[in-house]
């Protein structure tokens, strides 16, 4: 499939309300909702996606010879209310996405004059005259009567160039059905005056100049900053390590695990942006038939991107479960932060039990990540509110099911001057496969990628010649070869990012059942470790990852339920070598862990697996998603906070309770 971007202008008359969920000053019961500058009025682009929808049904019950309904799936996805049902069936789940992603708002040319009022009364039918309380008051910056037009941009995947023109007569067909946008359109706001439809660009192929068999004479021009040299050596193969600075261009939303349903209609997101989809990103457009560059997509590893402030280099580090706090009701500018990873058994500090995570308080988390690095200011948060329109009634859609409105909310990221960060690796690169390697990640970066997240935002990549690595945790790196110094010597393991360690099957006690989540950690790092090093102790946090989806896509018939224990960034382990292991094998494997992420162990078995359950699904990456390659199980071996005397608890304050 080739990449295609049209652009659609709506010329309206005024006014034009499409309400924000931001509460205005005294008396204004209504706001328009706004673009990022606060200024610009737009409308949501699910509302334009809804009313293309609305108009190509239109088209496909009056003509359905002319437009089969078969079309309308492949461009805009299946019926939503397939996706309801709660007994649909496993192959719902495997239905193809949409080809098209719509920008998240459709911007206003004209500011009109910020600060109008309109007013809305309710008439009482017995009296004729205004109902007591019923009025409404709506900020509507363009007069009844004045026009405005909103643009916005539609990005399409498709077959050819003659898809690309049939989309483009039905969407002018589309625009020039759709009477108005916006909401209290069935009153005459929004009335539509003209529409515009044009192709903006034409891609040259599948992977711009990158064609099948690729070699010496396909590479094309490479940015002098990554024009990097093959490493010298004898080698036939090397390791490329990239970093990736991305700029979203739109809102965010990645939802955190949660139950869905009439009581999981609000979709929160993560902060990070996840390895898997920045992957797919690239997957979406890899030349899957180029012998010479098809073979390296599935090892490409891409960690987690994580939010710093512009001009930041390095990602910031997870905040250790080790870290503490020695006095709980400490003033903010008297608390003291400990890292207790290297204390062999609990205690007190300063006669108190110390501050964990699960007790802090937003003084304690500002003083934690600010030592970990992350961004002063947490990145900003929207809210969107969607619903769907009944095309019979104009009102939205009532579910019969859930006894609700079809209506949630998104969660979102607000962009602002944050940049997300991560790190692109491929462990194996030959000679013939460097140099165009090099000039294809160019040439995908070279313009934005779409679509991102549940909000389809698109996104600028910015690659750089070295990767972006850990801040407060890089000290490490230079010497990690020669790390541990001597066998005795305490290895301390950073989780970066959420792992799949504990076994398939493993079960726990609800509460106070640490020697045995010990003893399940002690043997996935003996045997990750090939039995090498032995686990002394460990901080951890876990949550629980899967639900009825994953209970549908992965184990089709099965009738329990089987959601993954993930550990979650953060978890702390404390390693120590084992009787008879040698140091440099202990050297090999931590480098192994450090450049490729800790393997998912805790995957269950894909359908018709043969192999046991302790074998787990490390490289599967069709039934596993907490692959290393999609940014889980990274590591940072022995973080600069394990080894800073100015986080180390002082013998007077320290009080083992085995001393």
């Amino acid at each position: 499939m080739k990449p295609y971007t049209f652009r659609v202008r709506l010329t309206c008359a005024g006014p034009v309300l499409s309400r924000s969920l931001e509460a205005g000053r005294l008396g204004i019961d209504a706001l328009p909702l706004r673009a990022a500058d606060a200024q610009h009025t737009a409308l949501p682009g699910t509302q334009v996606r809804g009313l293309l929808r609305d108009a190509w049904t239109v088209f496909a019950d009056a003509d359905p010879q002319h437009w089969p309904l078969e079309r309308l799936q492949r461009w805009l996805g299946p019926d939503p209310d397939a996706s309801n049902h709660p007994n649909k069936p496993v192959d719902a789940f495997n239905l193809r996405p949409a080809r098209l992603d719509f920008d998240a708002l459709w911007i206003a040319a004209d500011l009109g004059t910020p600060g109008r009022l309109q007013h809305r009364i309710r008439i009482d039918p017995a009296t004729g005259a205004v109902a007591r309380g019923q009025l409404l008051t709506l900020e509507s910056p363009h007069a009844p009567a004045e026009e405005v037009s909103f643009s916005g941009e539609i990005r399409a995947r498709l077959d050819d160039a003659a898809e690309a023109a049939e989309l483009l007569r039905w969407l002018q067909k589309a625009c020039a059905y759709v009477h108005a946008v916006g909401g209290l359109r069935g009153i005459g706001y929004g009335r539509v005056l003209s529409a515009a439809a044009s192709l903006a660009e034409e891609p040259a192929g599948d992977a711009p100049g990158i064609p099948d068999g690729a070699g010496p004479a396909a590479v094309r021009r490479i940015p002098a900053e990554l024009d990097l040299p093959f490493p010298a050596g004898d080698a036939d193969t090397a390791r490329l390590r990239l970093g990736l600075s991305i700029r979203p261009l739109a809102e965010l939303c990645f939802p955190r695990p949660g139950p869905k349903g009439s009581a999981g209609n609000r979709f929160s997101t993560e902060t990070h942006i996840p390895g898997a989809a920045l992957k797919a990103l690239l997957a979406a457009r890899w030349p899957k038939q180029n012998a010479l560059l098809a073979p390296l997509l599935d090892p490409l590893r891409i960690t987690h991107a994580h939010p710093v402030n512009t001009g930041t280099a390095s990602r910031p580090l997870a905040v250790p479960m080790s870290f503490a706090f020695t006095d709980a009701a400490a003033k903010p500018n008297t608390l003291h932060l400990r890292d207790l990873a290297l204390q062999h058994a609990p205690g007190l500090l300063g006669g108190k039990a110390p501050r964990f995570q699960p007790d802090w308080k937003p003084a304690h988390w500002t003083l934690a990540q600010d030592w970990c690095g992350w961004p002063e200011k947490d990145v900003p948060r929207g809210l969107r509110v969607r619903n769907r329109i009944d095309p019979q009634t104009g009102s939205v859609k009532y579910n019969n099911n859930t006894e609700s409105g079809m209506l949630f909310s998104v969660e979102t990221l607000i962009p602002g001057e944050h940049r997300w960060l991560a790190d692109l690796d491929l462990p194996k690169v030959s000679r013939a496969q460097w140099q165009p390697l090099l000039a294809l990640l160019a040439e995908l970066c070279a313009a934005p990628l779409a679509p991102l997240g549940k909000t389809k935002a698109a996104v600028a990549v910015e690659l750089r010649p070295e990767p972006c690595g850990i801040a407060r945790g890089s000290g490490w790196r230079p010497r990690l070869a020669s790390y541990p110094a001597h066998r005795d010597a305490p290895i301390v393991v950073l989780l970066q990012s959420a792992a799949a360690l504990l076994p398939p099957g493993w079960h726990c006690r609800p509460s106070n059942d640490g020697a045995a989540l010990h003893h399940a950690y002690a043997d996935v790092f003996r045997r990750l470790s090939n039995h090498k090093l032995d686990l002394a102790h460990a901080f951890t946090r876990e949550a629980l990852a899967g639900g009825r989806y994953w209970w549908s896509r992965f184990q089709r018939r099965e009738r329990d339920y089987h959601p993954v224990l993930l550990t979650q960034p953060g978890s702390v382990f404390v390693l120590r070598a084992r009787r008879g292991a040698k140091l440099d094998a202990i050297q090999q494997v931590l480098q192994c862990w450090d450049s490729e992420g800790l393997p998912a162990v805790g995957a269950p078995p894909a359908p018709g697996n043969t192999r046991p359950a302790s074998a787990g699904l490390a490289g599967d990456h069709k039934h596993n998603p907490w692959i290393p390659q999609n940014g889980y199980g990274e590591v940072v071996i022995d973080p600069a906070c394990a080894r800073d005397a100015a986080l180390q608890p002082q013998r007077e304050e320290w009080h083992g309770l085995e001393d």
